[in-house]
């Protein structure tokens, strides 16, 4: 998922179809879900927002999550900036919960941390691992928030 800008981005964006283009191997180390255990951590909330869905969407398709209640909040800016939108009933035939934020959208929460804090209920401390994606701000309010309510801050999982 490559969005359009200045540098690298934008030169990708502006290339034609069938252009060569060299790429590096993957990078980053992936989730390790091992401080998780599904036995364990029957719950699984995603935590993604704007490109950061496609290593959920990855994790999500891999079936590494099969067995758990798996929620996923999912923030863009409007339906519009929604990568892989046509994908959603898919995943949530597959049993994934997805909990869709819009932050310039009318009404509803605007951020996915204030998604989180109307759906607590469903976190269930101990018994609950979480995999985050996105900017700073974000991770780091969502953390704060499991953690009040329980969630082992080494069962926060990102993939840097």
């Amino acid at each position: 998922l490559v969005k359009s800008g200045d540098g690298t981005a934008g030169e990708l964006c502006a290339l034609k179809a069938g252009a060569d283009v060299g790429v590096s191997p993957v990078m980053g180390k992936g989730f390790d879900l091992t401080p998780a255990p599904a036995a364990e951590c029957p719950t699984a909330l995603l935590f993604a927002t704007g490109s950061g869905i496609s290593p959920i969407r990855a994790l999500v398709k891999s079936g590494a999550l099969a067995g758990r209640d798996v929620t996923l909040y999912y923030g863009t800016r409007s339906p519009a900036h929604t990568a892989f939108k046509e994908e959603v009933p898919a995943w949530e035939a597959a049993g994934v919960k997805v909990v869709m934020v819009h932050s310039q959208e009318e009404g509803g929460a605007k951020y996915i941390q204030d998604a989180l804090k109307a759906n607590i209920e469903n976190v269930k401390g101990g018994a609950t691992c979480a995999v985050l994606v996105g900017q700073k701000g974000m991770t780091e309010a969502v953390i704060e928030v499991l953690t009040a309510a329980g969630v082992p801050k080494e069962r926060c999982i990102m993939n840097f």
